[in-house]
Formats: C-alpha cells, structure tokens, sequence
C-alpha cells in the first residue's frame, strides 16, 4: 500500500479493495478529503452530521470536543424493544444513540466535504481468469489455508452458498467434518 500513497482516490479504492483486517483510511488530495474504512467496517468510523468530525471512538470524540449530547430517542426506543434482544441485537443501520451521530456503514465510505456517506467503488481483479474462476479459486485457496492450520468443523445446509464452498473444497473434502443441523433433542447430529 504503500506505493499507493501519491495515487489517485481510484487507485486506492481499487488496491484497499484487496486489504483485510480492521483499517481506516484517510485520503486527501488537497481539494478533498475521504474516509475509507475496510469493507466490513470491522473499525467502525462515526461522523457529526452537524460539526465537521470524524472518528473511530465516541468516547475519544465527548472526552475531547464539547459537542451536545444529543439522545437519539428512537434509537434507544429500539434498542430497549424485544424486538433488538430477541434478533441478538438487530442491526440499526448508521443509527447511534446520540441523534448529531452517525457511522459509516459497511462498504460505504464517507465524503469529509459534503460529510456525506456513499457506497464504497468496486472494481474487477486484475486477472486473466473470469471473475467466477477467481472467486471460486479463492475460496478453495482459504479452505485449503484454513485446512492446512486447523481440522475444519463446517456447517452446510442446502443452499448456494453451502454448495459453493463445498464445491471449491473438493481437494479437501475428505479433510474436512461437515455436518448439518438437525432436532438437537433427538441427541443425534448427522455428519
């Protein structure tokens, strides 16, 4: 990344693409400024809608700048429903419980001019496989990384996805314990 440095915003988009882990990045060329956090959000990124701040902690954000308070009553409406507890704290979407906060949901990035999110560019691999021969050898290149460190224990139901990795883990798939959920009051667990 760190030849990306001097590169256009593109440029980064299409090489932070391949970056994993939690990371935040700041890009400015000196006429703007945006916030790119990795694509699952795994660092979460809060901005003022009114004030022009961005940052990674809300504590951090109280503890340092005088901003209102401000309680985001239907937020903490929902989060005290038996609705939040029963789906194992549902997802508010870029809701905090402060109403002036927001934070930058996963695969969107946030313009620090406007201080307005959107979605976060995607661009195709540079290579000469079709996009599904890369994504399938990618994801029998992490099942077979995975194997080689750990004995895999995997769920698999009957859908696309449970077909896909089973499909692309066809070298290992002897390796691997499958297993499928079934009446767990019964005692039995099918492998």
């Amino acid at each position: 990344m760190r030849d990306t440095v001097n590169k256009s915003l593109k440029e980064v988009f299409r090489r932070s693409q391949a970056l994993t882990g939690r990371y935040v990045i700041l890009y400015s060329d000196g006429d703007s400024a945006t916030v790119i956090p990795d694509a699952f959000a795994h660092k979460s990124v809060y901005y003022h809608t009114d004030a022009r701040l961005v940052t990674t902690s809300l504590k951090l954000l109280f503890d340092s700048v005088d901003v209102e308070q401000r309680t985001n009553s239907e937020a903490v409406a929902f989060m005290n429903s038996a609705q939040f507890t029963n789906n194992e704290s549902a997802f508010i979407g870029d809701k905090t419980l402060f109403r002036d906060l927001r934070c930058v949901l996963p695969n969107h990035i946030l313009d620090m001019d406007a201080m307005e999110p959107s979605r976060r560019p995607l661009f195709s691999p540079d290579t000469q496989q079709s996009p599904m021969e890369f994504i399938a050898d990618s994801i029998s290149g992490a099942m077979e990384s995975f194997n080689d460190k750990f004995h895999l224990l995997t769920p698999i139901t009957a859908g696309w996805d449970s077909r896909t990795i089973l499909a692309c883990s066809k070298d290992i798939v002897r390796d691997v314990t499958w297993y499928t959920f079934s009446n767990w009051s019964s005692g039995e667990h099918p492998t």
